[in-house]
């Protein structure tokens, strides 16, 4: 996911990392950095791991606002509330680790406190829904099963073994999510879901497993293989509604989780 050219005046929203202009870029913590930061991070995203169950609940504890930050995500958590708030703990409770996320917005005013951004006053602005996560094969089954019966849902998914699956059937893959209509300007789009971003960030998506959180603990440690199972087993997915106006994409995401 990037932002086009001209986005400087965008507000940040729910995206959960630093986006620039034209590009993509991320942010790390370094996990090479000191023992406080070190001690720091272990106290946020625990000590010891036990089960995966554990690594679920530090995901739940960022979007509760319980801890500032996680391998994938720079700062604290946006407030959100509503259906996408009870979607996202509903996911990751789940096991459906969510790292970005934005709702739908069919035409908020640019004034607007949360979604409101652009070159100026009484425009209008647009979003589809879409959300960010790692899963497990098994939930991606489901995740494919939901976008065959829903035309509207677009996906890219990938693996650390460079396993990727689409149903997106233009070559470049490139989606708009964000856009402003604004008087005397032309469409204004500064975000939007592209094949080749979400592939150059899975590379860098999945390394932050080891080489942020899993390098905290002792080699060979049953906290350290946790980490390395996710990383080698899960999934990255994105998924976009299409339908802006009236997004069913939360309450789609709600009944495929397990035990729905």
């Amino acid at each position: 996911m990037k932002r086009t050219r001209g986005s400087g005046n965008m507000s940040c929203g729910t995206w959960a990392r630093a986006i620039r202009e034209g590009d993509v870029v991320f942010s790390s913590h370094d996990a090479g950095a000191s023992d406080q930061h070190k001690s720091e991070r272990l106290a946020m995203w625990g000590i010891s791991l036990r089960t995966h169950d554990d690594v679920f609940a530090t995901f739940l504890k960022y979007l509760q606002r319980r801890i500032r930050f996680l391998p994938w995500c720079d700062s604290i958590a946006p407030e959100t509330d509503g259906e996408i708030k009870d979607t996202l703990l509903k996911m990751n409770s789940a096991g459906f680790l969510t790292i970005n996320s934005q709702p739908a917005v069919d035409a908020a005013p640019s004034s607007h406190p949360v979604f409101g951004w652009g070159p100026r006053k009484g425009g209008f602005i647009f979003q589809k829904a879409y959300v960010e996560f790692f899963t497990a094969q098994d939930n991606l089954a489901r995740i494919v099963k939901l976008c065959s019966e829903r035309e509207n849902l677009t996906y890219f998914a990938a693996n650390a073994e460079d396993h990727f699956v689409t149903n997106c059937t233009s070559s470049r893959g490139t989606i708009a999510v964000t856009w402003g209509i604004f008087p005397g300007y032309e469409v204004v789009q500064p975000s939007i879901v592209d094949r080749g971003a979400f592939l150059l960030w899975k590379e860098e998506a999945f390394s932050k497993w080891t080489s942020e959180w899993g390098c905290l603990y002792q080699f060979g440690s049953p906290s350290r293989k946790i980490i390395e199972d996710l990383h080698d087993s899960y999934y990255l997915v994105c998924i976009v509604d299409n339908q802006y106006s009236e997004s069913t994409l939360m309450s789609d995401l709600v009944h495929l989780l397990p035990g729905k």
